[in-house]
């Protein structure tokens, strides 16, 4: 779970607004506590005393930022953090809009119980889906099918990313070769569902009935086969690239390690030299020569 946040905009989202009492302090203290009658119960959300969150008794933090910095760096657990965090704004909202809010010894409790919901809303095959392959090489596919391995590169420096699919017969040989130049996503796995999505084209375009497409992200490979919808935040992408696929006569969704998935990889990195996208039919370009070369030799 990510949480993102721009000091920036905190200060300018509460400037000019009436602040309730108990709403604010001075310094930053987390909050992962309850009062009793006994005392204050460092609590994980279920009532359980739980030490690990009682730092708050010999640390303080100048901002929120900083608090997120120590709890990401430590042995804590980062989503209920998330979910202590996002109680507490959201009782600073309803305190503001429709007071009085609930109690703030409900804090902890309502985190875990978001925490809880969260959690049952996760893809049931999350921890399951497809294994990662102890043999990384790559193989061809069964006779009658082709095979489409896609990559994606990041090019942090100027803000894009590239994409490239290859596509191979049963006997290896190359049918067609892509590398693509596009903006860059916000996360890896949203550049691969793009690739994948690429690849699913490009054999559509191309007249390539029966795929497999295979790729090394294991994340999205596993989203791929889930006859679930995703709610991860590519889920959309994910959704997109299956109804395409519905358009083949037959399709496969594979993982491979990264040493089986050299050529696309390197098509993907060639793209930074791309202006748009290039084809290559029958064909690799002549830097990708020498993977592909090995590709065969193992295969």
């Amino acid at each position: 779970m990510k949480i993102l946040l721009k000091s920036s905009e905190i200060r300018r989202n509460s400037r000019n607004k009436p602040v309730q009492p108990g709403i604010l302090g001075g310094t930053i203290q987390p909050c992962f506590c309850t009062s009793s009658g006994t005392g204050t119960e460092y609590s994980d959300g279920t009532g359980r005393y739980d030490m690990q969150w009682s730092f708050r008794n010999h640390i303080t933090f100048q901002d929120f930022p900083q608090l997120m910095l120590h709890i990401l760096s430590s042995d804590y657990s980062a989503e209920l953090f998330a979910m202590q965090a996002w109680t507490i704004w959201f009782r600073r909202n309803k305190v503001r809009t429709a007071p009085p809010g609930f109690p703030l010894s409900l804090i902890s409790q309502k985190a875990y119980e978001a925490l809880l919901e969260y959690r049952s809303v996760q893809p049931r095959n999350q921890q399951s889906g497809p294994s990662v392959r102890s043999d990384t090489k790559w193989t061809p596919p069964p006779i009658g099918w082709y095979k489409a391995n896609f990559d994606a590169a990041i090019f942090n420096d100027d803000g894009r990313a590239g994409v490239g699919v290859v596509i191979r017969d049963t006997n290896g040989l190359v049918m067609a070769s892509l590398s693509q130049n596009i903006q860059l996503a916000t996360s890896m796995e949203e550049m691969e569902a793009i690739t994948t999505i690429r690849a699913i084209d490009l054999s559509l375009e191309l007249g390539f009935a029966i795929v497999i497409f295979e790729g090394d992200c294991v994340n999205v490979i596993k989203a791929l086969t889930d006859p679930s919808p995703s709610l991860a935040s590519y889920g959309l992408l994910i959704q997109e690239a299956q109804q395409l696929a519905t358009q083949l006569h037959g399709v496969c969704f594979q993982h491979v390690g990264r040493e089986g998935n050299k050529v696309a990889h390197n098509l993907a990195r060639h793209a930074r030299h791309v202006t748009g996208f290039e084809v290559w039919m029958e064909d690799v370009p002549f830097h990708c020569l020498d993977v592909y070369q090995a590709d065969m030799s193992l295969s």
